[in-house]
């Protein structure tokens, strides 16, 4: 069962609205460009927790893999590696998913001992990240 963004305590699409509003009452496109990669932002962080899901659900903790546990301290960390980054480093948004991905590898994938498990992360992370992207064309 998936999270509506209500639940997880904002409501994206609203402020999204909000934003659009203020911007078009000032015709600024600077302003409506900078709402896409907010927009964008909003999709980014709504997916982190869905892979870190998806990761602990797939990944099991067994006696020849007792360090396969993921849990909140891993989630923060690829928060972490996103909020450290620079506004101004992104200006193509682009630019952030791929952060998002690394930050997702670096964090998930290096705990991973085996060549078929680190595939089949790669694989989740692809197919988030074409989630993610669709999410973002279809909020233009």
């Amino acid at each position: 069962m998936q999270e509506t963004d209500t639940e997880r305590g904002f409501d994206r699409q609203e402020l999204v609205r909000t934003m659009q509003m203020q911007a078009v009452d000032r015709d600024d496109a600077g302003e409506r460009e900078q709402l896409g990669r907010v927009e964008l932002f909003f999709l980014v962080l709504s997916d982190v927790p869905q892979l870190h899901k998806r990761v602990g659900a797939t990944f099991r903790k067994t006696a020849s893999n007792f360090h396969y546990e993921f849990n909140v301290r891993h989630l923060s960390s690829v928060f972490q590696g996103l909020l450290g980054a620079q506004p101004n480093e992104f200006s193509n948004p682009e630019k952030f998913v791929q952060l998002w991905m690394h930050e997702s590898e670096r964090v998930y994938c290096d705990r991973l001992v085996n060549l078929m498990d680190q595939k089949k992360y790669k694989e989740l992370a692809l197919e988030q990240a074409k989630k993610l992207k669709q999410e973002a064309i279809e909020a233009r």
